[in-house]
């Protein structure tokens, strides 16, 4: 759950199986004249959309972070959950395994990558692999990788997508819809300075695939106003895109219990949300 400050009285907050939605539909319009649209296309988007569905199964009834308020998704949650966490990443790969291969082999990579650091890549993430439940979880996930790569290998459907770089430049595909959709989700407006970060600071550090034969590039995000950013170079067939999900508000006070808390979180008035994505 995206948990951000609105005023004194209300908190933002958005389900992560909902952010996972809007990553999916970013997803599905990836691709223009400069940007090639990802092959397996089905496979991506299913990736995109479902990253975050084993979240679906603590959002039913979320518990509290240690100051008694509702838990942000980035605070601690390892700490706050502990194996609940891996077996909903786990959840995450089986459930979409029978359906699409390639496409859990995509949310295997994020996820696994989530408490790596990406094996490294980014600094803005912090490397939890020394932690025994993350450590036991990647070990138990490099297996599973394994076994979904010879799937998608053998497969007629999915051999001629599943070089090492072909399967790398759809995750990079998949790590920037979901960076994205995590800056359009956890703010309420656009221009709020309440999660106080540079979104520049994250896309800088991930590169996206062009065209075949075309170098990578790093796209910049910029907020024009309380409902509208621009992204250059634009990398979707629509401009401007717009994309809207489902919030709520919550009472921005903390709790003596989870009971306590899911009177108000069953109860909370929604916010339907609209913003618009823009070339510049």
């Amino acid at each position: 759950m995206m948990v951000t400050p609105y005023d004194a009285a209300r908190l933002f907050a958005t389900m992560q199986t909902d952010h996972s939605r809007v990553a999916g539909f970013l997803a599905s319009h990836w691709g223009n004249g400069a940007f090639a649209a990802p092959e397996p296309w089905n496979s991506v988007v299913l990736a995109a959309q479902e990253h975050d569905r084993g979240w679906w199964l603590w959002e039913c009834c979320p518990t509290l972070s240690d100051a008694g308020g509702p838990l942000d998704y980035q605070n601690e949650t390892l700490h706050h959950l502990g194996e609940l966490r891996t077996t909903m990443y786990r959840n995450a790969v089986s459930d979409i395994a029978s359906l699409d291969p390639y496409a859990a082999l995509l949310i295997l990579n994020h996820l696994t990558g989530l408490l790596n650091a990406g094996e490294g890549a980014y600094s803005f993430r912090k490397d939890m692999s020394d932690d025994p439940i993350a450590r036991t979880y990647l070990l138990d996930q490099a297996n599973s990788k394994q076994t979904l790569l010879e799937t998608v290998r053998g497969s007629q459907m999915f051999r001629d997508f599943s070089s090492d770089g072909h399967i790398e430049n759809n995750s990079k595909i998949i790590e920037f819809v979901d960076a994205l959709a995590q800056f359009l989700c956890n703010r309420y407006p656009l221009s709020s300075p309440n999660r106080g970060k540079d979104p520049n600071r994250v896309f800088s550090e991930m590169p996206v695939p062009t065209r075949p034969g075309n170098d990578e590039v790093r796209l910049t995000v910029r907020v024009i106003d309380a409902h509208r950013l621009v992204i250059d170079p634009f990398p979707f067939d629509a401009s401007p895109l717009s994309v809207n999900f489902v919030a709520r508000w919550l009472p921005n006070r903390t709790y003596a219990s989870r009971e306590d808390f899911l009177k108000d979180f069953y109860r909370a008035e929604t916010v339907p949300v609209q913003y618009q994505v823009q070339a510049s």
